[in-house]
């Protein structure tokens, strides 16, 4: 069998990513080094502060793992209704709208946990663990907080065209996908280690 006529290994044509798609990656790109750049940092003032493991004393490790939970299921809905191969107009609403309702659940959620540092006073001048505890988590709270923005405008769309509203709202999860990550990465750093 020559060269020209081999068989490709997959027969599934492959999907070109359109400009929006592209210059939406190279986004999500610099939101991965911005918080590389805060972890890198954290990591650095960890390694320097004897005092650092009793921070994580103080924190919830319950509320942490449902924080993931909820996120994780907002993630999930958006993952399944952008891939499926004709999703409908509805179930890109709905799973926006219910990724909503999971995030302002985990931002409850936080603000609970915040609450209770507060009375505990436990704040961001405590010490480093705290500094960068409430530094990070708040930066990525920032971040859910615009996921819900643009999700709830995604809800709301209803009337809109579906083959629009799908590329939309796979941008929106691929974006809720990182805060997801994030999160992870946040739990296991402050949490666990």
């Amino acid at each position: 069998m020559s060269a020209s006529t081999a068989v490709p290994i997959s027969s599934a044509p492959r999907r070109a990513y359109s400009t929006v798609e592209v210059g939406f990656l190279l986004f999500l790109a610099s939101e991965v080094m911005f918080f590389a750049g805060l972890f890198a940092a954290a990591i650095v003032l960890r390694s320097a502060d004897p005092r650092w493991g009793s921070g994580s004393a103080h924190l919830s490790r319950g509320a942490g793992i449902a924080g993931m939970g909820l996120l994780l299921l907002g993630s999930y809905g958006l993952v399944r209704a952008t891939s499926r191969a004709v999703p409908t107009v509805r179930e890109l609403c709905v799973s926006a709208a219910l990724a909503v309702v999971f995030g302002a659940a985990f931002l409850g959620l936080a603000a609970w946990e915040y609450r209770a540092l507060l009375a505990a006073r436990r704040d961001w001048t405590c010490d480093v663990f705290s500094s960068c505890f409430w530094g990070l988590t708040g930066v990525h709270a920032l971040h859910v907080l615009a996921g819900l923005v643009w999700l709830a405008w995604l809800a709301a769309r209803g009337g809109a065209d579906a083959v629009a509203l799908r590329a939309r709202t796979r941008l929106a999860a691929w974006y809720w996908n990182l805060v997801d990550a994030v999160w992870i990465a946040l739990y296991l750093f402050f949490y666990l280690l």
